[in-house]
């Protein structure tokens, strides 16, 4: 059985029914039993902390729409979390890798008509 660190509360069984069951006060719980370690997993992982809150953000969003099909195993929900944050990550990167980014400068020029060249 997993232990929290001291002055957290366990995430229990009640604690996550409670959650499924929209309880806005135990997603709050699981939020901040979790967070700091998503966070610093995802920023691990990115370098960028911007990046890394936001990704830890959305990964909270699709913890809270498919906390239905959770089913407690005995395993603490974070290993669900990092699972989730991984799947979040991964998303990001298939984005990025297919995405064509540009200088706002180059697109500003180009969309403007302005140039080097006078008519």
């Amino acid at each position: 059985m997993d232990v929290p660190p001291a002055g957290r509360p366990a995430v229990t069984p009640a604690l996550i029914e409670a959650a499924k069951s929209g309880n806005r006060e135990a997603w709050a719980v699981i939020y901040r039993c979790h967070h700091g370690a998503v966070l610093g997993f995802l920023l691990r992982r990115t370098g960028n902390r911007p990046l890394a809150e936001d990704l830890a953000q959305d990964t909270f969003v699709r913890a809270m729409a498919g906390i239905r099909g959770f089913h407690w195993t005995g395993t603490d929900i974070g290993a669900w979390m990092f699972t989730i944050a991984r799947h979040v990550l991964l998303d990001h990167e298939k984005r990025r890798s297919t995405r064509r980014e540009s200088t706002v400068a180059a697109v500003a020029d180009r969309d403007s008509g302005c140039g080097s060249r006078r008519r």
